[in-house]
């Protein structure tokens, strides 16, 4: 590496550092929840600019030209694996960390540099490098279960999804698995191109991991606990409501949600949620989810949504209002959101829907 790459290196480096320990302080300080998630986020920020000081001086005096200590590195800088795991993880499953899980995950990663750097035989490090790949097959299938998980609790749960799905923890998974793949290529074949690519990359995953993470909204209620109430008991008990749904009392509950949705309008609002419906009818949030699921064979989503379809679908024959204020006025959130739903349940977009139906009555 010559004298003026090593000098624009060096430049890159601090200022990477610099915008990793600053990125972690703003996490920690916006934290005012305290949830763990971002805690673990802005420990990985500001290991990955330690990591990035490390470097800039090991280039400094030398040391990074040696290989063995290039490996060392390299080892070493897998610790953000099991942090990044962890804080999925943790936005997934509320109260899932303990010390104990803790240390399952990240005592491998710090093992196998320690051994390396002590025997130095090759072998110890091929088995390092290896070892994510034994990580990822346990760790991955859960995250994405734990995805599937909440998703169905979102929709079971709210009547919208702006900032509160994590679809996009998916992208988050591949982007860093991306990283993995790049960090390894990288310190493999030592060029400042390599680096440069790699750092940029490094930089944009994480400037989207903390924005979407900052948008993000924690639901009040565990996501885990989406259909199964909590004990036996309530359990028989909600499953005795589904068998008697015929009686006439649940007759007037069904009737009594009803009219809140055909009469009332409940569904005008843009925020609502299970819980709000369950209040208004006088029942709670199980015994409601329950019943959509499995007498209506719907979710709370799609069941406020249709509503909303309807309501919008006869503004769209109706009136002349621009297509987003007849979403904004059906309850949908935003126009984007209107869209999609309305494509996906009608096979065409509302400005379509409105031609034709024109068309069809000229």
């Amino acid at each position: 590496m010559t004298h003026d790459n090593t000098i624009i290196m060096e430049m890159v480096r601090s200022s990477l550092f610099a915008f990793y320990i600053t990125a972690g302080i703003y996490c920690l300080i916006i934290n005012k929840k305290k949830l763990t998630y971002k805690y673990l986020l802005s420990a990985i920020l500001f290991v990955w600019g330690l990591e990035l000081f490390r470097d800039a001086l090991s280039q400094q005096y030398g040391w990074f030209t040696e290989i063995r200590v290039r490996d060392i590195y390299l080892l070493s800088d897998l610790l953000v694996i099991p942090l990044c795991a962890l804080f999925v993880l943790t936005m997934l499953y509320k109260k899932y960390i303990t010390l104990k899980i803790f240390l399952w995950h990240v005592l491998p990663f710090l093992i196998w540099p320690i051994i390396y750097a002590t025997i130095g035989l090759r072998f110890v490090f091929f088995c390092g490098l290896a070892f994510p790949i034994a990580y990822g097959i346990i760790v991955i299938p859960k995250i994405f279960r734990g995805i599937k998980k909440y998703e169905l609790a979102i929709v079971n749960n709210y009547s919208y999804q702006e900032n509160i799905n994590v679809k996009w923890l998916r992208t988050v998974v591949i982007l860093l698995a991306f990283t993995l793949i790049f960090c390894i290529c990288t310190y493999t074949n030592v060029s400042c191109l390599m680096f440069y690519l790699y750092y940029t990359y490094c930089a944009l995953v994480w400037i989207y991991i903390i924005y979407m993470t900052e948008r993000l909204e924690r639901p009040k209620w565990s996501p885990e606990a989406v259909f199964v109430p909590a004990d036996a008991s309530l359990k028989e008990e909600a499953q005795d409501m589904i068998t008697k749904m015929t009686a006439p009392v649940s007759a007037g509950w069904n009737m009594n949600l009803q009219n809140c949705f055909e009469k009332e309008g409940l569904f005008l609002n843009q925020n609502l949620t299970m819980q709000d419906v369950a209040i208004r009818i006088g029942t709670n949030r199980t015994y409601l989810s329950i019943y959509l699921n499995k007498k209506l064979h719907t979710t709370f989503y799609d069941y406020v949504n249709n509503y909303r379809l309807k309501y919008a679908e006869n503004m769209l024959a109706n009136c002349n209002d621009k297509i987003v204020e007849i979403s904004q006025k059906s309850g949908f959130n935003n126009l984007s959101t209107f869209t999609s739903y309305f494509k996906k349940k009608n096979g065409c977009t509302p400005k379509e829907f409105r031609n034709r139906y024109r068309a069809n009555n000229s």
